[in-house]
């Protein structure tokens, strides 16, 4: 069985924290992981992989935004074909096999809400890349930024209408077979952040 975590890491430029948080992975999430918001850079990814124990490819934002990865953990037999990435640390693809199996990875981080022109964009972006391997066995994750039911994804405020980038969300959703594991695993449960190893 092949494990697949996707985790919004906030930032992980400063040591100590990268270092606990790879800790805390590897210690309730086993398998690869997907991970978003890493303010990573260039030159320290060897640091990074120092850190992980196993090796990680990346698509770099700047040291404070963006910035996603793809972390293999050092006893998974994985070789990569291919790697596609963007130019503002959103967007990582990688043509993998694992075993004898070849699939695409694909770690995803759109722009925030304010900036919803750019979100719409995003997504036509990740729509397209993913036209070109619908043939392919396809495994994505990552942060949409988009709360895809009102009732139950959204804490506090006003519970308004979905947005015009939420409904292409939903398009997008459903034009491609896709699902939210943990919304399929907990269908009615509300849970808006991490704690420990609980989504809380």
């Amino acid at each position: 069985m092949l494990n697949l975590n996707s985790f919004n890491a906030r930032g992980l430029a400063d040591g100590n924290k990268r270092r606990t948080v790879f800790k805390w992975l590897k210690s309730f999430h086993s398998g690869i992981v997907l991970l978003q918001e890493t303010h990573s850079h260039k030159s320290t990814e060897k640091e990074w992989e120092r850190d992980w124990g196993g090796s990680i490819y990346f698509s770099h934002g700047s040291t404070s935004a963006r910035g996603v990865a793809i972390l293999f953990p050092h006893t998974l037999q994985a070789t990569v074909i291919d790697m596609v990435t963007d130019c503002e640390g959103r967007f990582l693809s990688l043509n993998v096999n694992i075993g004898e199996i070849e699939l695409f990875l694909i770690n995803a981080y759109a722009p925030t809400k304010d900036k919803e022109d750019k979100q719409v964009e995003f997504l036509t972006f990740l729509r397209n890349h993913i036209c070109e391997i619908s043939d392919k066995n396809i495994l994505m994750g990552g942060d949409l930024n988009v709360y895809l039911n009102p009732e139950l994804d959204k804490k506090g405020g006003t519970k308004t209408q979905l947005s015009k980038y939420g409904n292409a969300v939903h398009e997008f959703i459903e034009d491609f077979n896709l699902s939210d594991v943990w919304r399929t695993i907990y269908p009615s449960m509300k849970q808006y952040t991490w704690r420990g190893n609980t989504r809380q």
